[in-house]
């Protein structure tokens, strides 16, 4: 698994091992279908058929019981289903919320929307009603924003703590997206943020949705990419301010000459931390792609870039190396 809070998981064919980011290593008595990462320091295990938790110690904090089960959040909530339906526990296994045939997902850090037979409610980490409509349609946020609810052609935005912010007549709101929501007025499109301004205007011309920083304008003119102002971004150093949107890859390659596209960064090569990670001969290549910085990565296969360590391979087997190229774990592993 990722290393999350310098702890990992890994196998040597069916053993079982608790890793440590300085190198050291625990075998574990008893054997797992499936392993996450540690989050709030709860790791979720799965012994057929049943889902339960870990500590840090590779011993039982929640003993395997729920028929479903995800991950803990950062504010140590996470949610689970059982027999007696969706439940919200938190990391000692009491639970805060409970529902049958309640639709229970997590949309922001220690909030929860819950859905159920034409009704919505958001939660809180403790199971704490903030806001509840009893028709209408709601949809969550992607990434960050607000919940928008819209009943009688009417559209809201409604803030994590459950208070209308967003109140808008004859303009339809769509899902927020990293915390902008595309707006549309007849053939006007534009972008909301949270308190209602407009960040890019309405006008003529489809957007498509928000992602961190940037948007697009397509129309008759043909296709602008906007940055969160409005501003239009017209050269390589300001596209590489945005490493990490969806909307990056064809942005980059729309700013090069047709002769100049080749060898430039394709999707399936950028990390979330803006990296660029490209295969060479005798190893990778990582590119930080807002700054150049480069570092090559020798002899390795497959780099995993998380917490300043890199989760490796070479050829079949895994180890891990801190960012000096210092080898922490050998070799050794048949997955991490």
């Amino acid at each position: 698994t990722d290393f999350h809070d310098a702890q990992a998981w890994g196998w040597k064919g069916q053993q079982l091992y608790l890793l440590s980011a300085n190198g050291e290593e625990q075998a574990l008595d008893f054997q797992a279908n499936k392993m996450e990462d540690f989050s709030s320091g709860r790791a979720l295990m799965r012994q057929t058929p049943y889902y339960g938790y870990l500590d840090r110690e590779g011993k039982w904090a929640i003993p395997a019981q729920y028929l479903k089960a995800e991950k803990f959040d950062d504010n140590g909530c996470a949610v689970v289903r059982t027999a007696k339906g969706v439940a919200l526990i938190n990391t000692e296994g009491k639970t805060l919320f409970r529902k049958k045939g309640l639709k229970l997902e997590r949309i922001a850090p220690g909030r929860y929307l819950g859905q159920y037979k034409g009704k919505s409610v958001l939660l809180n980490e403790t199971g704490a009603k903030l806001w509840s409509a009893n028709r209408g349609n709601v949809l969550a946020p992607e990434g960050s924003g607000l919940l928008v609810w819209s009943y009688q052609r009417q559209f809201y935005g409604i803030d994590m703590e459950g208070r209308k912010t967003v109140d808008l007549e004859n303009v339809a709101l769509n899902r927020y997206h990293d915390g902008f929501a595309v707006a549309r007025r007849k053939n006007q499109f534009g972008l909301l943020d949270q308190q209602g301004n407009w960040a890019v205007p309405l006008e003529n011309g489809r957007l498509l949705p928000h992602s961190k920083g940037l948007t697009v304008r397509i129309n008759r003119s043909g296709t602008t990419y906007l940055d969160t102002s409005g501003r239009a971004i017209q050269t390589l150093a300001e596209a590489n301010q945005f490493p990490t949107s969806k909307h990056y890859i064809p942005l980059y390659r729309s700013l090069l000459p047709p002769q100049g596209r080749r060898g430039i960064p394709q999707a399936h090569e950028i990390r979330p931390s803006g990296h660029r990670i490209q295969r060479r001969t005798s190893g990778f290549m990582m590119t930080h792609l807002p700054t150049g910085q480069q570092q090559f990565l020798p002899g390795l296969m497959k780099p995993k870039f998380k917490e300043g360590l890199y989760v490796t391979s070479f050829p079949t087997h895994w180890g891990l190396m801190d960012s000096n190229g210092k080898m922490l774990l050998p070799l050794a592993f048949d997955s991490i």
